[in-house]
């Protein structure tokens, strides 16, 4: 389908985690509904999904780093509103700190400005120092405001109204299957009688693979058989890779980078952990339930994200010990409780197709009109 209408999104470090994740998916549903994506990047590297944003009718505007050149920045980014501000329904921002000069720039065109919270901290990051300024300047420029939860929301709007569009996923597509689950382990050697522990997600900070791999270890030693998959990339992979050397666990942990289906690892594994610092909401956590797992997470992940039966939340404040009787209390048996999950995650709103065309209706208001949702 030819697309009627266009979107310019920003998101600034693109590489495929949640925020890019929950993006592809919407656009290909909006490429149905006659909507495509152009995409402002300060990355030079061409990622392998900017083929698909293409072939969905997208470009992808790659700037280089903003505080290398702010002012060239914002000349390129001048130049591209100057040639193409009529194209667009909307912009789209996705990290707000990093938006204000983009809102800013955008507010003489006729233009829905949309601000998207994605976090509820910033927890070891710099951009803590900046959130007392900026956050409010987004906040102000935006004509709407978005969140994926109730806590990110509040984070980064404070009293100002926002409204909740779920990171909703194509529950259909993380079904458990047995058949993906024995090819999955498989081809990475696991004994069929092995306890798989799993997670999928960055190399970063806020995922906490530091406090993933001492569970593992302090494990390991009780069930000398167990595995701990990990999927996905980023600056800590490297960091993560020699802490699981040094607590002599290496040969037990499968790095198996990042994959663009992380459904059949879902499948393969028994028992997902999620010990974060912070989400905005827990995509992975989603995406978990929706395959059956049971899920031991910690409490700092929001409780929107907490849907389903088998979910269980243990505070980072325990020692490693209290994570570890939690997990070896679970019935190592894989059950499958894929169908019933799907239906409450449906019930709940985390329906992709449901969420999508919310934010159509978004992106093809006016400035001004009122959000009826």
């Amino acid at each position: 389908m030819i697309a009627r209408a266009k979107v310019l999104q920003f998101v600034p470090g693109f590489r495929f985690g949640g925020v890019e994740s929950f993006l592809l998916d919407f656009l290909r549903i909006h490429a149905e509904m006659g909507l495509a994506y152009d995409f402002v990047v300060d990355t030079l590297e061409r990622m392998p999904q900017f083929d698909e944003i293409e072939q969905l009718g997208g470009r992808i505007w790659s700037m280089g780093r903003y505080l290398d050149a702010p002012i060239r920045y914002q000349r390129k980014f001048a130049g591209i509103l100057r040639d193409h501000a009529h194209e667009y329904r909307a912009l789209h921002v996705h990290s707000a700190l990093r938006g204000v000069p983009l809102l800013a720039a955008v507010r003489k065109y006729d233009m829905v400005r949309i601000v998207h919270s994605h976090t509820y901290s910033f927890l070891g990051s710099r951009r803590a120092y900046a959130k007392p300024l900026l956050a409010p300047l987004a906040s102000w420029f935006a004509t709407t405001r978005l969140a994926c939860s109730e806590p990110a929301g509040r984070f980064m709007f404070s009293n100002c109204p926002f409204t909740v569009i779920r990171n909703a996923i194509d529950l259909d597509r993380f079904r458990y299957s047995a058949e993906r689950r024995e090819e999955v382990r498989r081809a990475h050697g696991i004994p069929a009688d092995a306890l798989v522990l799993g997670h999928t997600g960055r190399f970063a900070f806020a995922k906490n693979h530091e406090w993933l791999m001492r569970v593992f270890s302090a494990l390991s030693s009780q069930r000398p058989n167990s595995r701990l998959m990990l999927v996905g990339e980023g600056p800590l992979r490297s960091a993560t890779e020699q802490l699981a050397h040094d607590l002599g666990v290496l040969d037990r942990v499968l790095f198996v980078g990042q994959q663009d289906d992380v459904s059949p690892f879902m499948s393969a594994m028994d028992i997902f952990l999620m010990p974060s610092h912070f989400e905005g909401l827990g995509i992975s956590l989603i995406e978990a339930q929706a395959n059956g797992l049971q899920c031991v997470i910690s409490k700092n992940i929001p409780n929107d994200a907490i849907i389903c039966p088998g979910v269980y939340p243990v505070s980072l404040n325990l020692p490693v010990d209290a994570w570890v009787s939690r997990i070896l209390a679970l019935s190592p048996i894989r059950a499958n409780n894929s169908s019933s999950h799907i239906a409450l995650l449906r019930d709940e709103g985390y329906d992709v197709q449901m969420e999508a065309a919310k934010l159509r209706d978004i992106y093809l208001a006016r400035v001004g009109d009122p959000i009826a949702l």
